[in-house]
């Protein structure tokens, strides 16, 4: 069981609350792990940092009044919240709710038109994203010269691969959708 009780002097307006759950099988493991946690406030971003294992995790939120492209050490994004997950030195997921733009120094990780939500999902070979778009938008993903096939929701879909910059890009419609790129 778990029992969750917040409380501030201050009005929730002027407050900020970050719940993590942290699944474990003991509550020494979960307070371990929880103790990995470290707070970023970064001006513009707020959030967190972790490792779990040989994964490192960071998790940001558009701090209030903030607006436009910002950047977060070597990363530019300008999305509502945002999240990257290494397995060592090798991105191993990505998220962005309202991107257009995701870089890591001059690397283009996602790029579109209209704002996307997504989550990309890296692994040998192969990309699976889930991604949401209120309007129809080009959208480019970084696949590190992965691009042989493109399908969304299970139907194959025209791409065209960046092989210098080890990217594809597609006409993405609007709604939801699942691709897979591999």
């Amino acid at each position: 069981p778990a029992y969750l009780d917040l409380r501030s002097v201050d009005s929730a307006a002027s407050r900020t609350f970050l719940v993590a759950l942290v699944p474990a099988r003991t509550p020494e493991a979960a307070n371990s792990a929880a103790d990995r946690f470290t707070t970023l406030d970064e001006g513009s971003w707020q959030g967190i940092e972790t490792t779990r294992g040989q994964f490192h995790d960071v998790v940001m939120f558009r701090a209030h009044g903030a607006r436009g492209t910002v950047r977060h050490r070597d990363w530019t994004v300008d999305a509502a919240t945002w999240s990257i997950t290494h397995e060592g030195p090798t991105i191993a997921q990505v998220s962005g709710h309202g991107l257009t733009t995701m870089t890591q120094g001059d690397r283009v990780l996602v790029r579109a038109d209209r704002p996307v939500s997504l989550i990309a999902r890296y692994q040998a070979g192969s990309v699976n994203v889930t991604c949401a778009a209120r309007e129809a938008t080009t959208l480019t993903l970084a696949v590190g010269g992965i691009a042989s096939r493109v399908q969304i929701d299970g139907r194959v879909a025209a791409a065209r691969t960046d092989r210098a910059r080890q990217s594809m890009t597609i006409d993405l419609p609007a709604g939801r959708h699942e691709l897979r790129i591999g």
